[in-house]
């Protein structure tokens, strides 16, 4: 009974904040299209000056394993691989679509659903793991992602992958300013007038509710309902065998406690809403991405739930 409330007490408050933007929308009180404006609000505001209060109050550095990195690094890397290998035998004459299923098989939403995941799972100090693996999972993602559409472009267009835009791109995102600012303040102790800590206190306290609240303004039932067959199976890859193999690796390789939440939130969580507008910037098939952002993020309580729960009662967290 203590595992199963540790599980619920971990994944609820997430699904319970998803589900309020939803009816916020069907009851008329907020737009799809300000949910929209909320998330990148969140994304360039709310979000990073949260992480920026995590990393000053907590010592990141302690929780910093370059071992646990690399691996992490390398896991997801390694899934880009596969997912790019995979696809393809799905769907041999459409690369449109090839590319869309690989990329909602990688990219997580690792910041929005996973960051508060970790949290909600362990003390500041244990969720220092995640926190560490910040920018070297967006550098890595961001890298992927924009591999795969190029790769895979709809069109018959062949653009050139360039690595050094992306690392840039990466190292000017406010996410990884604010993480930066944060392990500088921190290491040199800069101490913030009352009044400001109140204020960042503030403002970080609203950055995960008001993104998981945007998410789920912007869920459509009927449009994730277009390619249920694909979208399913896609769904099901992403939520269940994805961190199921993840997991289970990490396991064989002696990871516990923080560090099998961090691959969960790495592994576990929907696809990014973030590869919509890159989908379709890249020619690939943006509809068909949209479903399966939106079934993913539909069914991830209930798989998330499961593997937390199994963690538990295994004793590996």
């Amino acid at each position: 009974m203590t595992d199963l409330l540790y599980s619920l007490n971990t994944v609820l408050p997430v699904f319970l904040m998803v589900l309020i933007g939803y009816f916020l929308v069907q009851m008329k009180i907020m737009t799809e299209d300000l949910a929209e404006k909320l998330s990148v609000l969140c994304f360039d505001v709310l979000i990073p000056v949260s992480i920026f209060r995590e990393v000053y109050k907590t010592n990141i550095m302690a929780g910093m394993n370059i071992g646990f990195i690399t691996y992490a690094m390398i896991s997801v890397f390694g899934l880009m691989l596969v997912a790019m290998m995979i696809s393809p035998l799905f769907f041999k004459e459409n690369r449109a679509r090839s590319g869309a299923v690989a990329q909602a098989i990688f990219r997580c939403n690792y910041v929005i659903v996973g960051i508060p995941l970790v949290q909600n799972m362990f003390s500041s100090e244990e969720a220092a793991s995640a926190l560490a693996v910040i920018p070297f999972s967006i550098a890595a993602l961001n890298i992927g992602a924009v591999t795969i559409m190029t790769i895979f472009s709809g069109g018959g267009e062949k653009k050139k992958i360039n690595i050094l835009k992306i690392i840039f791109n990466v190292i000017k995102s406010p996410i990884t300013i604010a993480l930066l600012l944060g392990i500088a303040a921190s290491a040199f102790r800069i101490s913030f007038p009352t009044p400001v800590i109140k204020t960042i206190d503030s403002i970080g306290a609203t950055g995960t509710p008001m993104a998981l609240i945007a998410m789920g303004g912007q869920f459509n039932l009927k449009r994730a309902m277009k390619n249920i067959r694909i979208s399913a199976m896609v769904t099901f890859v992403r939520l269940i065998v994805v961190p199921a193999v993840m997991l289970s690796l990490a396991v064989l390789f002696g990871w516990r406690g923080g560090y099998l939440g961090t691959m969960l939130s790495l592994f576990g969580t929907p696809t990014a809403t973030s590869t919509y507008p890159l989908a379709k910037k890249m020619n690939s098939d943006a509809e068909l991405l949209s479903e399966i952002i939106l079934l993913t993020s539909l069914c991830c309580t209930a798989s998330m739930f499961f593997f937390i729960y199994v963690m538990r009662i295994m004793k590996l967290i």
